[in-house]
């Protein structure tokens, strides 16, 4: 059973202590790394909503036409119409250390629209492919 800590009112510094950590699942397996956040504004003051993963995230924060390619790449291998990065709500986070552990385990998270996507992606259309990948 997962406890979780109370992380209401705490101070974080978004660029230290968020983006670029590894999340880690209920079962302490890695789930991706914090590519960028959701801020929503709150009595006057920010506040991390959420927790944005994959390439459509990280795109937006690469500058330039390196930022610009990842992001039109990943636009292009989704089939949804206006496709969204993965998002991991904050009220799934139960611990922030070295790395942000959340409650969900990587099964639960799969679920999620966006969450281990491009990962499922390059298994099927890629590593699937290859010859010896499979069990027969």
């Amino acid at each position: 059973m997962v406890r979780r800590q109370d992380l209401s009112g705490r101070q974080l510094d978004a660029a230290l202590q968020l983006l670029d950590r590894q999340i880690v699942d209920s079962d302490g397996r890695m789930v991706a790394k914090v590519d960028d956040i959701e801020l929503s504004e709150r009595d006057g003051e920010l506040e991390v909503t959420a927790l944005l993963i994959g390439p459509g995230a990280l795109g937006s924060r690469l500058r330039g036409e390196l930022g610009r390619l990842v992001t039109s790449v990943w636009r292009r291998l989704r089939t949804d119409a206006r496709p969204m990065p993965g998002r991991i709500e904050m009220s799934e986070v139960v611990r922030i250390d070295s790395a942000i552990h959340v409650a969900p385990s990587i099964s639960e998270l799969e679920s999620v629209p966006g969450v281990n996507g491009y990962e499922q992606w390059v298994r099927q259309h890629i590593i699937e492919r290859l010859p010896g990948a499979s069990d027969e």
